[in-house]
């Protein structure tokens, strides 16, 4: 969840805090994104399985 949120959180707030080396967080977003569905995924079938 910090690679999706917090490389979201710094590219909007890349302008206000004049840090202009942020380019490398475009290709970390949607890494980040995809882990974040697998937890969610993995949450889900770890909840199923206990049933």
């Amino acid at each position: 969840m910090l690679l999706f949120s917090g490389s979201l959180y710094l590219i909007s707030t890349k302008e206000i805090l004049n840090i202009e080396q942020l380019s490398v967080l475009g290709p970390i977003t949607p890494i980040g994104g995809l882990f974040f569905i697998l937890g969610w995924f993995s949450l889900i079938f770890v909840a199923i399985k206990s049933k």
